[in-house]
């Protein structure tokens, strides 16, 4: 979609928690990378970038619909990480505290939008300390329409009272993109999981690495024809300051007399000027860069390579630093019985070590998909369903005993008991009524059953046949063996029926 976009007069600026403020979508790729590569699928960066955009409908489509259900799935999903991200609370991309800060000094208002729930989110924002600077929440249990419908959006606009031709939205995934564009905000694509196609780049207003160049790009916008005059004037970004200083002394005295150019040079200089102040702290930070790593399990493209994920050095034993109540923000006031979970960080001690190991192996993106454990699944997998055969048969046999054990007692009953019976005309109507329905229901399903086979092959012999002309078995015999068949199939649908319901409820 085409129309005019820009930085300037923003009033509302809106992250994605998910990948534009914290590395949770990288992790959740590894995670349903690593369980996809158990079943034998192959899970690429691409594909899941396009199922984001709400929690609760992301993996209906996935390359695991079929084996586990997209909600159970989800919810592992989400409890794992937010155990693992519990004892490695710094996930934050870097420069997001240098922007979130910018956009405080310039009175931009901060709206952040996230897959999970309401709740889970401001934890994670007060684990990392990002709860108290932004001014709106929207989480995926909003039962908003989700993206790519530009609802969510568009709310988050009307909250904040601020037009979308004055919104920024940072995107970091494609339904994010649309979102932006049918409401007609400005938008920035920082590439997340995937690098920004052809059809993105026509859509937004620029694509950025990350939050420092989406500062750069804010503090700079006012000199974007710079550039384009910058060489006639001879200045540029590889001059020193003492030179880029002189350089602008020798024009405005030669261009003393040109207010327009005197102003241009002017514009100039302070562009670069800008530049080398920038770079200088840049330069600063880069000295106390932290440890990053890469996947190194996955193919590592050029874009990848540029897309590191924070670690912290693992210590023996998973310990913890110790982390006080500080470092977890205070809620509001009247939203302390939601958030009162101050045993956020104290309760991790709980958690198996060797789940730990499991987790930090399958969200980091280390974990190895070893063919000695993929043939144990493959052997318990077996065994799960031999046993389930097995108990069928169990199941089976006990059905086929109550119904043979139903046939001879109403058989001892009725020669035992036929003249007491006969004695009482009205029972005696009962019963005889009772028997001559059963024998009539197993004459019509037997019938139907032998007629119909007799009709396509011959050697069959009719119901009738079977019953009264057979020299093996007397009509009696065959008639207390249907009943017991017919007995057998009525117990095994009505214990089925019965432990469906019981399974639902």
């Amino acid at each position: 979609m085409f129309y005019s976009q820009t930085c300037e007069n923003i009033q509302l600026i809106v992250f994605t928690l998910d990948g534009g403020l914290l590395d949770i979508n990288r992790l959740r790729y590894n995670y349903y990378r690593s369980t996809c590569e158990t079943y034998h699928k192959n899970a690429s960066r691409e594909e899941f970038s396009k199922m984001l955009g709400n929690m609760n409908t992301m993996y209906d489509h996935s390359l695991l619909e079929d084996i586990i259900p997209a909600k159970e799935f989800n919810k592992a999903v989400e409890k794992d990480l937010f155990e693992y991200i519990k004892l490695k609370p710094s996930i934050k991309r870097e420069g997001v505290d240098e922007l979130i800060q910018y956009c405080k000094q310039k009175n931009m208002k901060i709206a952040v939008y996230t897959t999970h729930k309401t709740k889970r989110a401001i934890q994670y924002l007060q684990l990392t300390g990002l709860y108290e600077k932004i001014d709106f929440l929207i989480g995926g249990d909003s039962h908003l329409k989700p993206l790519p419908h530009c609802q969510m959006l568009e709310v988050t606009c009307q909250q904040m009272d601020i037009e979308p031709s004055h919104t920024m939205i940072v995107a970091n995934f494609e339904s994010m993109v649309e979102a932006a564009n049918k409401l007609l905000a400005n938008v920035i694509y920082m590439p997340d999981l995937s690098s920004a196609t052809e059809k993105i780049k026509a859509s937004v207003y620029k694509v950025t690495k990350n939050p420092l160049e989406i500062m750069n790009m804010f503090l700079f916008s006012k000199y974007d024809s710079v550039e384009m005059f910058s060489p006639i004037l001879g200045m540029n970004a590889n001059m020193d300051l003492d030179t880029l200083t002189q350089t602008r002394d020798k024009l405005l005295e030669k261009y003393k007399d040109d207010e327009q150019l005197i102003g241009l040079v002017n514009k100039t200089y302070a562009y670069f000027n800008e530049i080398l102040l920038k770079q200088f702290l840049i330069d600063e930070l880069e000295k106390n860069e932290k440890k990053h790593f890469a996947f190194d399990d996955e193919e590592e493209t050029a874009f990848e390579k540029k897309q590191n994920v924070e670690i912290f050095e693992e210590k023996e034993g998973f310990e913890k630093e110790e982390i006080t109540n500080k470092e977890i923000e205070k809620p509001h006031e009247g939203e302390t019985n939601i958030f009162q979970e101050q045993s956020i960080l104290k309760n991790t001690t709980s958690i198996d070590p060797k789940r730990i190991n499991e987790l930090m192996d399958i969200i980091n993106g280390d974990a190895e998909v070893e063919e000695e454990n993929v043939t144990e699944k493959v052997d318990e997998e077996k065994k799960e369903i031999k046993k389930d055969k097995t108990n069928i048969f169990i199941r089976a046999i006990y059905n086929l005993l109550i119904s043979i054990f139903f046939v001879f007692v109403f058989m001892i009953c009725r020669v035992v008991l036929r003249d007491s019976i006969a004695s009482i005309p009205t029972l005696d109507l009962i019963v005889t009524a009772l028997e001559k329905g059963y024998l009539k229901v197993i004459e019509i399903l037997f019938g139907f059953i032998f007629n119909s086979i007799h009709s396509v092959f011959t050697s069959v012999p009719t119901y009738n046949m079977f019953v009264y002309h057979n020299s093996y078995l007397s009509s009696m015999a065959v008639l207390c063996l249907f009943s017991i068949i017919l007995l057998f199939i009525i117990i095994s649908i009505l214990k089925g029926i019965i432990c469906l319901i019981w399974n639902n409820d």
